[in-house]
């Protein structure tokens, strides 16, 4: 993977990451190489998809080419296979599709192809990326007639329709069948091609509108098709993404048929048939362990790739196999297509319902899926670097192969793309392949870095050890209890024997504090512009918590970064850290606490920071029964923060339990979330709640329903004495599609 082309082209968020600037550096940059390729003016082909920006891109790309000599044919919204068919059809030397795939429409990209209709070649794509980020080249801007020029191409639609068309070798008469468009290139062509094979088509999601594309429809978001079909007594549907490139099934039943499962369908039909080539399909790792069961049980071969559809066709060409995949519905049929098409991988899969005379869920049935786990753990570019090595990390993944022997298998892996580690478990038994996932995810987290609360000035861990901690509170020097510390390092600070005050725990249980000097009944602290009141309290604590700081950051970005009016629901909101540095920002706030001090406890640290006026609202209650009244009322949020205790009462006796009650009550807020929404922030303290099971029910319920992702990590302090960090809670983050952009 290069430094500007990824696995699957130039992308990122359209006029940030992907600027004008770099789409016409690029086509300049694509002139100048073809050029010298090909000894004359090249003509290059450009479709889009639907997304807004898409035209803003090509005016650029087009642009660039031109400048440098190079026609371009541009022929409008098409899929991304229609591009690399059409490039060969109309005599081009080279193809771009805009395009990014299955991403939200703010992200956008640029895909080069060949003029054989394949993927540029590693070796010109560094030759682009040279010219542009090296200056490597000059790139000499034509003048006069030697000016590229533009041409529109109107039969573009038709022409791949008809290819399409052609690879069906019966019809699909008397099929009824949903097509979900993903509001994206599908729209245009998909209906055109199924009425034309005979089958009656029920439309999706195939209007679009420049944003809507990928919105919660099409392969990424089943759920409605999936609806559809049995509502409406329908025979199958198919879902498309963005550009049309992927697709998966929903069979009569509603219950999806995903890539792995097309594949086998189809390979088995063309192994029948004779025409499996070498009788072999080409799939990744990731692909389910039951396709590999399939494989062996059907005689069918079977080579494994790394991940990207990019690999996969590498290997089919380079050993001449004519089948191969994805799970996530990327199919390539290499007799008909040089790229994944998931229009056509939906005309292959229903000639293969028709010539077998089956239903889509009879022939699903070819193979058994077997429960699969996949957890993202999000980690530092220094963490991705170190995995490969980590002994930790291999021995546990050692471990789990051991356990699972033969019933299942584990798959670790670094993302090519993003800042991700990947784990992967599949078994027979989906309790213990969670449970190894989540205790590979810890022991992968372990590489990366902890989010450090390392701003403070008036607030500093300057030692701990033996449960306890040594802290400056401005001037005042507090020794404090603490579980976390169970190691006895050397106490060679002289504060330690020099405390204004020490928590002392009680045996029978509590404990109170010893004061050695005069400290204030109350006092302030400040963290950048914020300003607390703290004291020490009847338990150990002060009122605050200094590593929420990352957090508070965290929010304030998210609400600064939004450019428009952002709500924010604070639950369990304590003394109202979050709740002030959400005001500070210019959020509005709903402050949620049970206990009356707590909260005006809250109001205080508001006007000791100046945001008494703010937009806020202080709520005394349990914050369950708020949440379901606030469902009740309509009323939505766009952040929400949760910091729950791991027991508590409500202002009437109303009892939390931490892992009784969390998931449960994450389900309720779910309800409460704007359909913008930009985060939910959980915290705990709790020892036996770890992030990742944090990010498990963020995933599971959030996620699941409302798209997004969601990052979990460990924060922490600095300690001032041996350079080390002190870890105190854990955090999951879910981030909505304004929240990641």
């Amino acid at each position: 993977m290069g430094r500007l082309f990824g696995t699957d082209g130039v992308r990122g968020i359209a006029n940030k990451d992907l600027t004008n600037e770099l789409a016409l550096s690029i086509g300049k940059a694509a002139a100048k190489v073809l050029a010298g390729e090909l000894g004359r003016k090249p003509t290059v082909l450009i479709g889009k998809d639907t997304r807004a920006s898409g035209d803003m891109l090509e005016a650029a790309l087009t642009a660039g080419l031109c400048a440098v000599g190079a026609n371009v044919l541009s022929v409008g919204v098409v899929p991304t296979p229609a591009v690399a068919y059409l490039i060969g059809r109309y005599g081009c030397d080279a193809g771009v599709m805009i395009s990014a795939s299955h991403n939200p429409c703010e992200y956008n990209g640029i895909k080069i192809f060949q003029s054989t209709g394949y993927k540029l070649d590693d070796a010109i794509e560094e030759e682009i990326e040279a010219i542009i980020l090296d200056g490597a080249e000059e790139i000499p801007e034509k003048l006069g007639g030697d000016v590229g020029n533009r041409l529109y191409c109107k039969t573009a639609v038709e022409d791949y329709v008809r290819h399409v068309v052609d690879t069906a070798d019966v019809r699909f008469d008397g099929l009824n069948i949903a097509l979900d468009c993903a509001n994206g290139s599908a729209s245009v062509c998909a209906k055109q091609i199924f009425t034309a094979l005979g089958a009656r088509c029920y439309m999706l999601s195939d209007t679009p509108d420049g944003v809507n594309i990928n919105d919660h429809c099409g392969s990424t978001h089943p759920e409605e098709l999936m609806q559809f079909v049995t509502d409406n007594g329908l025979d199958l549907g198919l879902a498309f993404d963005g550009d049309a490139d992927r697709m998966l099934a929903v069979d009569e039943n509603g219950q999806l048929v995903d890539g792995d499962k097309v594949i086998a369908i189809c390979a088995k039909r063309m192994l029948d048939e004779g025409t499996l080539a070498k009788n072999t399909a080409v799939v990744t790792v990731m692909s389910n362990m039951g396709f590999f069961k399939f494989c062996e049980e059907n005689g069918i071969a079977c080579e494994k790739t790394a991940v990207g559809d990019r690999y996969v066709l590498e290997r089919m060409l380079q050993k001449g196999y004519n089948i191969g995949g994805e799970q996530s519905g990327h199919v390539i049929f290499l007799d008909y297509a040089t790229t994944g098409d998931g229009e056509l991988s939906g005309v292959q899969l229903l000639k293969t319902v028709v010539k077998s005379g089956k239903k889509l869920s009879q022939l699903a049935k070819i193979m058994t899926v077997y429960p699969q786990v996949l957890i993202n753990v999000q980690v530092t570019p220094e963490g991705k670097q170190k995995y490969n090595n980590d002994e930790y990390i291999i021995s546990a993944v050692q471990q789990a192969e051991m356990d699972l022997m033969g019933d299942g298998r584990v798959l670790v892996r670094v993302s090519g793309t993003e800042p991700l580690v990947r784990v992967m478990l599949e078994g027979k038994d989906l309790e213990k392949i969670t449970d190894w996932a989540i205790e590979l995810q810890m022991c992968t987290g372990e590489i990366e870095l902890m989010r450090v609360a390392s701003d403070w000035k008036d607030y500093e861990l300057i030692d701990c050890s033996a449960g306890e901690k040594l802290e400056r509170w401005t001037r005042e020097i507090l020794i404090r209890p603490d579980p976390q510390v169970i190691w006895n390092s050397p106490r060679e600070n002289r504060l330690w024997a020099q405390p204004g005050a020490r928590y002392v725990r009680s045996r029978t249980g509590g404990g109170k504090w010893q004061t050695f000097k005069r400290i204030p009944a109350v006092w302030q602290v400040r963290y950048k512009d914020l300003t607390f009141n703290i004291k020490t309290m009847g338990f150990k604590h002060t009122g605050l918590f200094p590593e929420q700081a990352v957090n508070w950051d965290l929010v304030r970005g998210m609400i600064e970064g939004a450019d428009r009016p952002v709500k924010v629901l604070n639950l369990f909101a304590y003394t109202g850290g979050a709740t002030v540095a959400c005001l500070k920002s210019g959020a509005q706030v709903v402050h949620v606490d049970a206990s009356k001090g707590m909260v005006q406890w809250a109001k205080a640290n508001a006007a000791a920071s100046g945001v008494a006026d703010g937009a806020v609202r202080w709520i005394v209650d349990d914050c369950i029964k708020f949440v379901q009244r606030e469902i009740r009322r309509g009323n939505r949020y766009d952040i929400v923060i949760l910091d729950p205790p791991s027991y508590g009462r409500g202002p009437k006796g109303e009892i939390w339990h931490l892992e009784d009650n969390l998931y449960d009550f994450v389900t309720l807020v779910q309800q409460v979330l704007s359909e913008n929404a930009l985060a939910v922030v959980l915290n705990s303290y709790t020892t036996g709640l770890s992030a990742s099971v944090m990010q498990y029910i963020l995933e599971d319920v959030l996620v699941r329903q409302m798209g997004g992702s969601v990052s979990a990590d460990e924060i922490g302090l600095p300690v001032t004495e041996t350079g080390g960090v002190l870890p105190c809670g854990a955090t999951a983050v879910w981030k909505g599609k304004d929240g990641n952009s």
